[in-house]
């Protein structure tokens, strides 16, 4: 199994869990990180290592859809020297925005570039200082089974499912009120990571819309995203690393964002970036997709291995974007895997199984070969 690689920064534990995938449920699946959020860039801002920072700019072209129709990324110059180019991601109306976490303490500059003139040949600029934070989690160089913080500090894997994190449901009492009380109780219990899904199986939105207006047109709706953000925000800043499901596989032909929904590998891939230039500089990790095999049973056509060969196409999209270098992963259906499917592909950071109690031990010590952490993502259902 080939590790991703952190490029902004530089044996698993199972607990148990009870869980709902259309709702706010439990789970859990194998301390502290704490977060601050950045605001618009100012002369001489300071910004603590593994931190948060944000700057916003407006484009001054006009776009039928700024989503599909204008990219714009920054090159990242980092105290050492060295450089990174970083994704910018749209946020509605004109506005363009860049988040990085900074992993070194020093000057950090940037400089936009785009085909649009109000973005092109942005510059800017911040300090990073020295603190007490511990940024996200990835696998421990010197031993791979295990985790550790960025900064070098093991991390016990105990975590928590709560599919519905993101979104709002009436039947269900869930909105942004239920969420920060469930995480508030969840960070009290010593929960350190919250594994969720950015697009809802079941079709849900939030108190911002639905997450896009228009599949089939690829119409994203930033005021959902913003949303997502608040929330993201909160559960960083109770210690807790979020795992992103980033959308799932479609089991029954009706799910409205599952993969199969998005119009093409372009679209998958697109999206894919889009998620990692706006959540990379949160404490997060990525799930390529929640039972990837899914997609098998309800696309036509199509053979399980050019399944394969796609989910490794939008992961690659997803690490390339991801110059924070989060781990990622993806997640299996119950009786199959996803270390002997994916071991090879390069964004590959551990192995993510659920239950499945007749061969699941068989699975764990097959996946350990592969020199990465094993987390069982859906234990007691």
């Amino acid at each position: 199994m080939k590790h991703s690689r952190v490029r902004i920064g530089d044996r698993i534990d199972m607990a148990t869990n009870i869980h709902s995938k259309h709702a706010v449920g439990v789970t859990a699946i194998m301390i502290m990180c704490l977060f601050a959020l950045g605001t618009p860039l100012m002369a001489g801002q300071n910004v603590d290592r593994f931190g948060f920072f944000e700057t916003s700019f407006e484009a001054t072209g006009r776009y039928a859809n700024p989503y599909t129709d204008l990219k714009a990324s920054a090159v990242i110059r980092r105290p050492d020297g060295t450089r990174r180019t970083l994704g910018l991601f749209w946020d509605g109306a004109d506005t363009w925005k860049l988040r990085i976490s900074p992993d070194l303490v020093g000057r950090w500059r940037f400089k936009v570039r785009s085909a649009d003139k109000g973005l092109n040949g942005k510059t800017g600029q911040f300090t990073c200082v020295g603190s007490q934070r511990k940024g996200s989690i990835r696998p421990m160089p010197q031993f791979s089974h295990h985790f550790a913080y960025q900064d070098g500090t093991p991390f016990l894997f105990w975590a928590d499912t709560a599919w519905g994190l993101y979104q709002d449901e009436a039947s269900e009492k869930l909105d942004r009120k239920a969420v920060f009380h469930y995480i508030d109780e969840r960070a009290d219990q010593g929960i350190n990571v919250m594994h969720s899904m950015l697009l809802q199986e079941a079709g849900w939105g939030n108190s911002g819309g639905d997450p896009f207006e228009s599949m089939a047109k690829q119409t994203l709706n930033p005021a959902y995203w913003r949303e997502v953000d608040v929330r993201l925000r909160y559960l960083n800043d109770k210690g807790i690393i979020a795992g992103l499901v980033i959308a799932w596989g479609d089991k029954r032909k009706q799910e409205p964002f599952a993969w199969r929904m998005f119009p093409g590998v372009e679209a998958r891939k697109r999206y894919a970036r889009y998620i990692a230039s706006r959540y990379g500089a949160y404490d997060v990790y990525f799930i390529v997709a929640g039972e990837w095999h899914a997609e098998i049973r309800t696309r036509n056509n199509v053979t399980e291995q050019e399944i394969r060969d796609e989910f490794i196409e939008i992961g690659d999209a997803l690490h390339e974007s991801d110059a924070h270098g989060r781990m990622i992963g993806i997640h299996p259906m119950t009786q199959l895997g996803s270390v002997r499917e994916f071991n090879k592909a390069k964004w590959m950071s551990f192995a993510d199984y659920q239950q499945n109690y007749r061969k699941l031990h068989a699975r764990v010590l097959e996946s350990l070969t592969h020199d990465g952490p094993v987390v069982n993502s859906e234990y007691g259902y």
